[in-house]
């Protein structure tokens, strides 16, 4: 869990007859806070303008204290709620790579100026935005989205689409043949009734969702876990999409066999599954060779009845500086200067061992401190992770005012896993050049317990930055030092 500030180059004005739809464009387009006006005025052109990203599980709520103080110098400002934070309406469930994670500051990002540039004209795409009227059709558009067709085309055209794919079963192609709903699809038969659909589009239409029953859960899914750990999944287990069904992928043109026969692939078997049986396990891997097999004598469900066995094969990873550097990419030419406060700087994401073992939080001595949510079932990988609430204040804040920890133990929301998918292409030397140009000043943190001052120097010695600056606090100076950091951001321009 980390937290930055980066500060972007000034904006230039925008024409008070500008459209409603480029007014809604700043406005709307992401959660933010700001000093000035809804327009890019002229009284911006003066000061600088700072842009506070939060890291995972805290929201633009966290930055309250260097919010006003960076505002009171006249300074304008803007508070970013990242995809599932506290002032966003996004499930940090539904949140299924890094880009999505990071879409509000990238949206931020190209609605920026740049020279004079100007607000973004993208009528070259056509009609590429959704309006949302919540007041009613008669009112003024409340929220606007770049439509899902355009937003790689706009936005992320050069952005890796990698991801590490977790999942329960594994089929090269989907459910194509009966062999692959045969291997794939759960056998239940022998325990009766076990599903509860949802016919969200009417009694007279296919289901739309399922469940399994609550009585059975426990018998086919955590027969071996903990008597807790079942009891929470009852509680937290969600029904599943019937589109899951549908998934189908092709390869007959040899050019997705290639791509997908270069993964390096791993299959753990679980000896005592009633959910996936091992006959199914064995088949889908006879079909399928993985790199490696590796054998687990559980249930179903290993994290909850074997987790320290699966400990290594869990990436708890937190991201938080990787948006700034994720910006910096894609938007090196509109950021003025990016400023590092305890965060993962790295400057192509999670791509090595190295990265993992500077970057990602090793929290091992405090124990087990994670709530982990399956949000797509206790079949499917973790889609959520939160610090559990007795650690928070241990690891994050230990230097802070008991009102700001209090306040953060209230308003800390879990963060999405797909934080781990953070990495970003820079061979072609395109995006290379780009994010060197870009000015960065790190300021380490002496007492973190989150991001140990040993990682905060190895990212440092990595990719050294222009200046590197010392505060004597925890993971949370905005809490505990608000002033002084205010000094030293000042400081830093």
């Amino acid at each position: 869990m980390t937290y930055y500030v980066y500060k972007v180059i000034n904006s230039t004005g925008v024409e008070a007859q500008e459209q409603t739809i480029k007014r809604v464009r700043l406005r709307l387009v992401t959660n933010m806070h700001t000093d000035a006006g809804d327009d890019f005025s002229e009284s911006c052109r003066s000061t600088e303008h700072f842009v506070l990203v939060h890291g995972a599980g805290h929201g633009a709520w966290c930055w309250f204290r260097l919010l006003r103080l960076l505002q009171d110098s006249g300074h304008r400002v803007s508070a970013v709620d990242l995809a599932g934070a506290a002032g966003s309406l996004v499930d940090p469930n539904h949140v299924r790579s890094f880009d999505d994670y990071n879409a509000p500051l990238l949206d931020l990002m190209a609605s920026l100026p740049a020279g004079d540039k100007g607000v973004p004209d993208l009528s070259e795409h056509g009609d590429v935005y959704d309006l949302t009227f919540g007041l009613g059709a008669d009112h003024p558009p409340t929220a606007v989205a770049l439509r899902k067709e355009f937003q790689r085309i706009i936005l992320y055209q050069q952005s890796p689409q990698e991801a590490i794919f977790i999942a329960a079963t594994m089929l090269q192609f989907g459910y194509q043949t009966e062999q692959d709903i045969k291997d794939g699809v759960p056998d239940l038969s022998e325990h009766g009734d076990v599903y509860d659909l949802t016919f969200g589009l009417g009694a007279d239409h296919p289901p739309t969702a399922v469940a399994l029953r609550k009585e059975f859960q426990r018998i086919i899914l955590y027969q071996q876990s903990p008597q807790e750990d079942s009891a929470l999944a009852s509680i937290l287990l969600r029904p599943w999409p019937m589109a899951l069904g549908t998934a189908r992928f092709t390869g007959d043109d040899g050019e997705v066999e290639s791509v997908i026969d270069r993964v390096r692939r791993v299959y753990i078997k679980t000896a005592n599954d009633q959910m996936v049986q091992p006959e199914q396990q064995k088949a889908m891997i006879r079909r399928w060779p993985p790199s490696k097999v590796m054998v687990m004598d559980t249930d179903h469900s290993p994290f909850f009845s074997a987790p320290e066995l699966l400990s290594n094969l869990i990436l708890k990873s937190l991201a938080g500086g990787l948006s700034v550097v994720h910006a910096m990419h894609l938007f090196g030419d509109r950021i003025k200067q990016a400023i590092f406060i305890a965060a993962t700087m790295l400057q192509f994401g999670y791509q090595t061992e190295q990265d993992i073992k500077d970057g990602v939080p090793d929290l091992s001595e405090h124990g087990d401190v994670y709530d982990l949510t399956f949000g797509l079932g206790a079949d499917h990988p973790p889609t959520a992770v939160a610090l559990r609430k007795e650690f928070q204040r241990i690891i994050l804040y230990q230097q802070s005012p008991q009102e700001d920890s209090a306040l953060a133990s209230i308003l800390l929301r879990p963060w999405p896993m797909a934080l781990s998918t953070a990495r970003f292409t820079g061979d072609d030397g395109g995006f290379e050049s780009v994010i060197d140009r870009v000015r960065r000043v790190y300021i380490k943190t002496a007492n973190d317990r989150m991001v140990q001052p040993e990682q905060q120097e190895a990212m440092i010695r990595r990719w050294p930055p222009s200046k590197v600056m010392v505060m004597d606090t925890d993971h949370s100076p905005f809490f505990s030092a608000p002033e002084l950091l205010f000094n030293l951001i000042l400081k830093s321009l």
